[in-house]
């Protein structure tokens, strides 16, 4: 954002190679996450929020919709998630657990379809289910709790992967 910010282009580079050292266990997996999420606050509602002031010098409308995306999907959606939920299920009362796996058993399809398209190996085809259910059931909510935690008790202040001398500016 930083580089966008000062007027670079990014672009899409398909032969990119990046490593990376990946959680070994569930517990580091969950922790990753939690981070990264939290990180959403941090750097596109703290950090970058001047993105989307139109009064700014260095304001870009490409940085602005991105800012706004990001916010929109990774923030405010899943944010009214539960709200939503607990909306439904006082207004339709049991027809909404209907609902809501109707609509889980259709995305689950798309996700499928789309694995498809991708030439997913079909070795991996019997962990799809798996993938889905921990992907809307683990991780959806631990990215609302992260979300929340950095939003009401700034938990990157306390984040090792963040050196000690820049923690100050994250508020």
């Amino acid at each position: 954002m930083n580089l966008r910010r000062h007027g670079w282009d990014l672009r899409f580079a398909p032969n990119a190679i990046a490593r990376t050292n990946g959680p070994e266990t569930i517990l580091d997996l969950l922790m990753q996450r939690l981070r990264w999420d939290s990180a959403i606050i941090t750097i596109w509602l703290r950090k970058y929020a001047g993105n989307l002031n139109a009064l700014r010098a260095d304001f870009s409308l490409s940085n602005a919709l991105t800012t706004l995306d990001v916010v929109w999907f990774s923030v405010l959606l899943p944010l009214v998630l539960p709200l939503y939920v607990i909306w439904l299920w006082n207004y339709v009362g049991d027809f909404a657990f209907t609902l809501l796996l109707t609509v889980f058993l259709g995305l689950s399809a798309l996700e499928l379809i789309t694995l498809l398209l991708i030439r997913m190996p079909l070795r991996l085809l019997p962990y799809i289910p798996f993938y889905i259910i921990v992907q809307n059931l683990v991780m959806r909510p631990l990215r609302i709790i992260a979300l929340l935690s950095e939003m009401i008790f700034i938990i990157s202040r306390r984040d090792n992967y963040i050196p000690q001398h820049q923690r100050w500016r994250l508020s």
